[in-house]
């Protein structure tokens, strides 16, 4: 076997469908774009926001967290995870 005879096996790769050429051609008329809406009219790019951005009138994690009330990481008591004694004399290390 040579690399000039190395090809794809048959149906390995489709080619591309030429979308507006009639209606028999099975994407005529409307070209897979359905009938109204932004989507359907060109020169419009309509993408989805990806998940977590905001989004019309969706308020910002910023915004939703309590402005009052909250107790600051300064003003909280440190104290040792459960499980774990407090090491008190470096003995014990």
């Amino acid at each position: 076997m040579k690399l000039n005879d190395i090809r794809d096996n048959d149906g390995a790769r489709k080619g591309r469908m030429r979308v507006g050429r009639g209606i028999g051609s099975g994407k005529g008329k409307t070209s897979g774009r359905g009938q109204k809406g932004a989507k359907a009219r060109s020169g419009v790019s309509v993408s989805s926001a990806p998940s977590g951005a905001p989004s019309g009138a969706m308020r910002s994690t910023a915004a939703r967290m309590a402005a009052h009330g909250s107790e600051s990481p300064k003003g909280a008591s440190v104290l040792p995870p459960r499980g774990i004694p407090a090491f008190t004399n470096p003995a014990h290390l």
